[in-house]
């Protein structure tokens, strides 16, 4: 469990850090310090964990889609960007 989170917060920090301008000057950057990161196999919790993440974000990108879609309001499709 105390694994899930720490690569839960790893993953939520690097996203964090990727503005547009980060991802198009600084990408390199971001991805040598993964690679400097130890790498270890998931177990089967963390990868059922990091599934579930997933498809919750796909499930609130299409939710913020289909209320844009109804209502007009540019925020839904801001968020689902």
């Amino acid at each position: 469990m105390k694994k899930s989170i720490i690569i839960s917060l790893f993953t939520i920090a690097i996203l964090a850090s990727c503005s547009k301008e980060n991802s198009i000057k600084g990408n390199n950057d971001i991805t040598a310090q993964i690679n400097a990161f130890p790498k270890e196999v998931l177990n089967d919790k963390e990868t059922q964990s990091l599934l579930t993440m997933r498809e919750e974000e796909k499930l609130a990108h299409d939710v913020y889609i289909t209320l844009y879609n109804k209502w007009g309001v540019n925020i839904f499709t801001n968020i689902a960007s």
